[in-house]
């Protein structure tokens, strides 16, 4: 591994099993490959049924927990990640979080990310979620399906946890008050943990110099960007491949399949099974299939 650079994944899942299977094979057996990334330790969190994930697959830790519904379940995750990466594996400094249904399979990529990250002070890396900000200075949000932080500058300013339910508890009456959405979406609270973190870290002058200092503290994948694009009038698709980088996030499994050929790979048993499949109705059922990996570790 490069000198003094320590890497973690955190894996968030709840329901899409086999998209968390292999993203960990994709992890163990072709990030290995770099040097940057070959000692990488997994960390899976995980809030579906017991029998849907009943023992470690090729993760390094395995922990489980309630879910609590979609955006407090997703930062709860992270959240206890986090703070387990803190506890138990100190010496990490980049964690790089990601659900489990995003697979990165271009290795210089994620390696690229975080020697940047190293040498350039920055503190997280990802993407605008809703608005491009590639041409803007103005973040709205940041992306949380996939990102990659400094744990030790987390752990020093408190972006960590997020406290997203304290927010939605704080804030969500005087939304409805005003009648605006009433669903408060945690990418934009990630952002307003990162800003708070960063008022702490930077000495500043001014409201410009804060601007300034988000972009450069921020990595910008801008490969992802944009996530979102307007097709018509009331049409907006999301971008659910990136070829440049390497990032598959589909929800739809035969377009997956179809996007992951093109790499030509050969990484684990549920990986070629997934690639060589010609019904795909079997993924992320819970078949109770399970038991058929009760003996894959690590």
């Amino acid at each position: 591994m490069e000198a003094n650079i320590s890497v973690g994944v955190l894996m968030c899942t709840h329901s899409k099993t086999d998209d968390a299977r292999i993203g960990m094979e994709i992890i163990q057996r072709l990030w290995s490959t770099s040097p940057v990334l070959r000692d990488v330790i997994i960390v899976h969190a995980f809030n579906g049924s017991n029998h849907w994930w009943p023992h470690v697959y090729l993760e390094d830790h395995l922990m489980t927990m309630e879910n609590y519904g979609h955006f407090v379940g997703a930062s709860k995750l992270m959240d206890r990640g986090v703070m387990l990466f803190r506890e138990k594996y100190p010496h990490v400094q980049f964690v790089v979080v990601m659900d489990s249904d995003v697979w990165l399979v271009k290795v210089d990529y994620i390696e690229s990310i975080i020697l940047k990250m190293k040498s350039d002070a920055k503190y997280l890396a990802t993407c605008g979620w809703s608005f491009p900000v590639r041409s803007g200075r103005n973040w709205l949000d940041a992306a949380t399906d996939f990102y990659v932080i400094d744990i030790h500058w987390s752990a020093s300013y408190g972006f960590f946890p997020l406290r997203y339910d304290e927010f939605l508890q704080k804030y969500q009456e005087l939304l409805l008050y005003r009648n605006a959405a009433s669903t408060v979406y945690l990418e934009p609270v990630f952002l307003v943990r990162f800003k708070q973190a960063l008022m702490k870290s930077e000495q500043l002058e001014s409201e410009t110099q804060f601007v300034e200092r988000i972009h450069q503290r921020i990595l910008l994948m801008i490969e992802r960007e944009p996530i979102f694009v307007m097709r018509g009038p009331t049409q907006i698709d999301r971008i659910m491949y990136v070829p440049e980088a390497g990032i598959l996030t589909h929800h739809e499994p035969y377009e997956k399949q179809k996007s992951i050929l093109e790499w030509r790979l050969t990484l684990g048993a549920e990986f070629d099974r997934f690639c060589s499949a010609k019904d795909l109705s079997y993924f992320n059922q819970h078949d109770g299939r399970d038991e058929s990996n009760k003996n894959l570790s690590r």
